[in-house]
């Protein structure tokens, strides 16, 4: 006898935004505030992605590695409110607390044009093909094969079936996985050198991918605290079996959290085979853990302390690359091209992690540790991203933000931070709700030099956004005309 099977709700909005990180809810919340009805569709059961409380990651962005560049707009209020009534500090991965997962939800749940759909995994897609259409800008050649119609998706804790219906979709699921499911063009794993001519890129293609990583809690209890390891945890003795030095930073401190270096990449996929990351992480937190109790000259010290967080979801780093009509290579990183469409920035290192993670057992855990001319080449200034990155190039009306938008895998390294990934957010959800307004395709409101990209500049810079190198040029903020007078003056002394 077949069960029978639940109806599923029809939904239609305006713009529907799948992945709730900082990436997808900026997106999201700046789509709204736009005017455009928007849906945010989150497979899990709280908001930030890997800055929430499931994974903790700190909010880091440009600021961590350039004087005056930290990102502002929509990622500025949300970590300014969160400062503002939050009183725990997390500086370090692994101390992210529920009261951000809070601040993230509040923001969502004030704006009356947002739809939150929380525990709501999309695993359908359904398109439509079209009859490809040549551009009459030269300098793009369209290439659109389909649109898409709906995303559907299971809400996990009241057995719902939903299909949300819309005129633009945007993917911030990370991996891609709307894009993929949609037919998008993408790419998983690094581009050979001779691609695009990066000299961090390795010879030859493959499918080498930064890894993911799980963090811990651990505070100190005021009482003997005993700690044995289980049979599955992996045996760390001495300093030397971690090869290379790692840093145990915060263990002087009543309550710490680490550590970024416990990844795990290949030769696991990434999606594919994420339970097996995340139980071969596991073995390597509790022999960490072991380790720092047992056998590390720190274990008089840790007596007290105590494990009272683990992590259970995996910290992404890097799995599939939607491509668009521009790709972001090593080189856009190392020198600001000032793009005509350029809607934000990034400006963390070219960070790119070792193949495998703790798995290597022969590189160092980050390179520029031991090669100078290394770390001097890896470390970037700001720079722009272009919004002809954050759309599809052959799906007509797919958006995408987050570590999923079309770059590099070398690339990838220094924009895939938070704060960095909400701030194009929140550019690629104003861009998203112009479109929808003005019955545009991406392509159409992204191609330079169009009047559109003005406008949707401008709006950002009306936002609070930070833009390299765009004036404010809005005839109605009265800041412009006005005169600033000082009773002295000092120059600044460099």
């Amino acid at each position: 006898m077949m069960a029978e099977a639940r109806d599923t709700e029809e939904l239609v909005f305006d713009l529907v935004v799948v992945g709730g990180g900082l990436a997808g809810l900026c997106a999201a919340l700046a789509a709204a505030r736009a005017g455009a009805r928007t849906a945010l569709v989150q497979d899990r059961p709280v908001l930030g992605g890997n800055s929430s409380s499931e994974i903790r990651v700190v909010p880091y962005g440009a600021g961590h590695s350039n004087a005056w560049a930290r990102e502002t707009g929509l990622v500025g209020e949300l970590i300014l409110e969160d400062r503002a009534t939050n009183p725990d500090q997390y500086l370090d991965h692994g101390l992210t607390n529920s009261n951000y997962d809070l601040t993230l939800l509040h923001a969502a749940r004030r704006e009356s044009h947002l739809t939150l759909f929380l525990n709501t995994s999309v695993r359908a897609v359904e398109v439509e093909e079209i009859a490809p259409v040549v551009s009459s800008n030269e300098a793009s050649v369209s290439r659109y094969e389909r649109r898409i119609v709906s995303v559907s998706g299971s809400q996990l804790v009241s057995e719902r079936e939903y299909c949300f219906r819309a005129r633009h979709f945007i993917d911030a699921t990370g991996d891609g996985t709307v894009g993929f499911l949609a037919g998008a063009d993408y790419r998983y794993g690094r581009e050979a050198r001779a691609e695009h001519g990066e000299p961090l890129a390795p010879a030859t293609a493959d499918e080498v991918t930064m890894g993911s990583t799980l963090t811990f809690r651990a505070h100190d209890t005021g009482k003997p605290a005993p700690f044995v390891a289980p049979l599955a945890a992996y045996p760390y003795r001495t300093p030397e079996d971690f090869i290379y030095d790692r840093g145990f930073w915060g263990v002087e401190q009543p309550a710490f959290g680490g550590y970024w270096w416990i990844e795990i990449c290949n030769p696991y996929h990434q999606i594919a085979d994420n339970p097996t990351v995340r139980d071969e992480l596991h073995r390597h937190v509790l022999g960490i853990w072991d380790y720092l109790k047992n056998h590390s000259p720190q274990r008089e010290h840790l007596a007290t302390y105590a494990l009272d967080w683990i992590g259970m979801l995996p910290g992404k780093r890097e799995s599939r690359r939607l491509l668009g009509d521009v790709i972001v290579t090593e080189h856009d990183c190392h020198r600001d091209r000032e793009w005509p469409d350029g809607v934000c920035y990034a400006g963390w290192w070219i960070d790119l992690h070792i193949p495998g993670g703790l798995l290597n057992r022969v590189d160092p855990g980050e390179r520029e540790d031991v090669d100078q001319n290394y770390k001097h080449w890896i470390r970037v200034a700001p720079f722009s991203l272009p919004l002809r990155a954050l759309y599809s190039r052959n799906v007509e009306n797919l958006w995408m933000t987050g570590r999923d938008v079309s770059v590099t895998h070398v690339a990838l390294g220094p924009m895939r931070v938070q704060l960095s990934l909400g701030a194009q957010g929140q550019a690629v959800g104003t861009a998203a709700a112009y479109a929808v307004a003005h019955d545009l395709t991406p392509r159409e409101a992204a191609h330079p030099p169009g009047t559109h990209l003005s406008v949707i500049r401008q709006q950002l810079l009306r936002e609070d956004v930070r833009l390299l190198g765009v004036p404010n040029e809005d005839p109605a903020d009265l800041a412009l005309r006005a005169e600033a007078t000082a009773t002295s003056a000092a120059g600044l002394d460099f």
